[in-house]
């Protein structure tokens, strides 16, 4: 298939886009969401659960992640296996339950309960319990075809965190007070969660894990370095460790060996408990974790917030770091192809720069590039330009192969932003009314600043004479028509006068404006007059880009905005899992956000179709994204013999493979293909047909 066609196809699938779910997480892998409960039945097999209904899974020890469930919606605040296929997962006021490792999810019905559910524990396939906010108890006995409300009060606004049964009568259920200081609380059961007593000792933090040594021994950890343990099956407890630290999860890995977790660190006892006198660091990063999971030998999986996920086959004396990618700040970024691109992670003094091969899916610390720090980007097919704290440039025209160092203007402080409209014409401006102009590719550079008291925080030129700049103190829009030679002004609003915040323009008449308050404001005198076109929930930070004279995209907090009309209609806006920073284009079919917490979203103009894209389409490509394994199945029973083609976003073919009709579903070994999107096109005697999938 010769590039023209493949062009073609492209711009077809493109049509089929929709508003949600435009965007596909990338970076960091599996995800950003917080993860705060996990669960393994085996070395390879294990589920995760946390905010925005996050269910994962894996089958080959965390090296890759099925997504099973999600759900911006709601939380999931606990996972419970019995065995390799079924499983409980609760949170707020749902119960998912699955029969087939979680390959389909059903709710079980649930009494209505005041408050959330928080814990789930099963003793047998039969028989288990639910705990929650507000001291909810639930209990069934039939696998959860049945759930029984045995308590619920809020009066004294106590609420479980934890529940664990070490037969069908005895458990145990720990907590905190809701409101009104940090009191732990704890309750224990005889009667198989019939009744419950509560046995909290004196001066308990909030509780937040329990755990059955036996039948009789009990511990529990929480905050402000509470340890306590029973030896009479929780009736009465002993305070074991007393510190600064704060606990989020205990476990025994035998007679002897414990771990108790406490943030980014772990402390290690080889004495039953008497002695926790080994600290041990998960992870250097300030991260958090939240819940622990042991199967056997001394093995166990870790998570929390941010989506990190740690493993320890040693008991805990070691980790390996599980999920992948840098918990950085992409406040820019840039593409010269749909592989190769560059990002400042972090702003101002913080910044470094970063790399990607991939497309965005792995990024690394740059070090081939010279004379850093960079603190600011700005790319343009193959050039691109890099600002560092030595009030130097680096710019390259090729693509990044080869690289030159030129001196800017020092100012008093790092510029605000930059632009330029060719490979001559650049303008640097800054926060105390720095304006500098080259039009010799950045070899000289002509003093323009306005004087300290302009807060200019945005430049944006449509070629090398029409320009805009914005003053953020004094809320206005200046404009040249002469390359800044001369500059008149305006402002957003009549009665009120709004702060504008981004800007972008078409060509010399059409623009856009957005504001604080989450306005957008129009152009088509090329910045003499605005009309306000769109309201947004808000707008601080916000950022418009367009790709086209009628698509763009607006971005704000931790939603993306779309429209197809020049502004006129948006989208719901799709909400990404992390704060937007940065937005980068190679085409109208192909961009990149970049954000807090590592964050790389991207969109490629058909993600969020389904599987099936015309009424007729007949393949179905599974699991996807995919790491290793990508099977192709035939849904119309012809047994026609078929040829299927992987094409990258180039056009080029990776991977061909013929296949008899016999074999359904196909299944294609795509483990060595490098991470990213691709085309996957099945023809046949009968039809041929595109589908897109992602590796990972």
């Amino acid at each position: 298939m010769n590039k023209s066609v493949f062009l073609v196809i492209f711009s077809i699938l493109s049509l089929f886009s929709f508003s949600q779910d435009e965007w596909t997480l990338i970076h960091p892998y599996p995800t950003l969401n917080n993860l705060i409960d996990v669960h393994f039945v085996s070395d390879n097999e294990g589920w995760l659960v946390g905010t925005k209904g996050t269910i994962l899974y894996t089958d080959d020890g965390g090296d890759t992640w099925e997504t099973q469930h999600s759900n911006p919606d709601e939380s999931l605040w606990s996972v419970f296996f019995i065995d390799d296929n079924e499983g409980w997962v609760c949170g707020w006021s749902e119960i998912y339950h699955t029969e087939d490792a979680g390959q389909n999810w059903s709710i079980q019905d649930a009494p209505f309960c005041m408050g959330d559910f928080t814990d789930v524990f099963f003793i047998n396939p039969d028989t288990g319990w639910i705990v929650g906010t507000y001291k909810i108890v639930l209990k069934t006995t039939d696998g959860g075809e049945n759930w029984i409300k045995i308590q619920n009060s809020i009066a004294d606004g106590k609420c479980f965190k934890r529940v664990a049964f070490y037969d069908d009568l005895h458990g145990c259920a720990v907590g905190d007070v809701m409101m009104g200081g940090n009191e732990g609380f704890i309750m224990v059961t005889d009667d198989g969660g019939l009744s419950w007593t509560e046995t909290t000792p004196a001066n308990s933090d909030w509780l937040t894990d329990v755990e059955y040594y036996n039948s009789m021994c009990i511990w529990t950890c929480g905050y402000d370095g509470n340890v306590f343990r029973s030896l009479d099956g929780g009736h009465t407890w002993y305070e074991e460790y007393y510190g600064s630290e704060s606990f989020d999860a205990i476990h025994f890995f035998n007679d002897s060996n414990g771990i108790l977790i406490a943030g980014n660190s772990a402390l290690l006892s080889f004495d039953g408990g008497d002695n926790w006198d080994s600290l041990v660091y998960i992870t250097q990063d300030f991260t958090s974790f939240h819940a622990f999971m042991s199967w056997e030998n001394n093995k166990g999986m870790l998570v929390g917030y941010g989506g990190t996920i740690s493993r320890t086959m040693d008991g805990g004396s070691s980790w390996e770091k599980i999920n992948k990618g840098l918990n950085v700040y992409f406040s820019e970024l840039g593409f010269f192809d749909s592989f190769n691109g560059l990002g400042i992670g972090g702003v101002w003094s913080t910044a470094q720069l970063l790399r990607t091969y991939d497309g965005g899916y792995n990024w690394e610390y740059d070090t081939i590039i010279p004379n850093g720090r960079f603190y600011n980007l700005y790319m343009d097919g193959q050039s691109c330009y890099l600002l560092n704290d030595s009030s130097q440039m680096m710019k390259t025209h090729d693509g990044g192969l080869n690289w030159e160092l030129l001196d800017i203007i020092s100012p008093d402080s790092y510029y605000s932003d930059f632009q330029f409209v060719n490979e001559n014409t650049g303008y640097c401006c800054g926060y105390k009314g720095e304006f500098i102009k080259t039009i010799n590719g950045g070899l000289s550079w002509e003093d323009m600043s306005f004087g300290s008291t302009f807060h200019l925080s945005k430049v944006f030129f449509a070629d090398d004479l029409h320009g805009w700049l914005i003053n953020y103190d004094a809320k206005e829009i200046l404009r040249t028509s002469n390359g800044g030679e001369t500059w008149a002004s305006s402002q957003l609003g009549s009665t009120m006068i709004y702060q504008p915040v981004s800007i972008f323009f078409h060509d010399v008449n059409a623009g856009y404006v957005t504001t604080d308050d989450g306005l957008l404001y129009k152009s088509i005198d090329g910045g003499a007059s605005w009309e306000l076109l769109y309201g947004f929930p808000s707008g601080n930070q916000s950022k418009i880009y367009f790709v086209s004279e009628t698509e763009g995209w607006y971005m704000w907090a931790s939603r993306v905005y779309h429209t197809h009309d020049g502004g006129i209609t948006w989208s719901d806006g799709e909400r990404l899992g992390s704060y937007a920073r940065s937005i980068f284009f190679l085409s109208e079919d192909q961009g990149w956000i970049g954000g807090s917490s590592g964050m790389i979203v991207t969109y490629d103009g058909i993600v969020g179709i389904s599987e099936s894209i015309s009424e007729d389409q007949n393949i179905l490509i599974f699991p996807n994204p995919t790491q290793r394994v990508l099977f192709v199945q035939v849904l119309d029973g012809s047994n026609a013999d078929i040829t299927i083609s992987v094409y990258n976003m180039e056009g080029k073919i990776v991977l061909q493979s013929i296949e008899n009709g016999d074999t359904n579903p196909v299944s294609l070994d795509v483990s060595q293909l490098p991470a990213g999107t691709y085309l996957l096109q099945t023809t046949s005697t009968e039809n041929q047909q595109i589908l897109k999938f992602v590796k990972h």
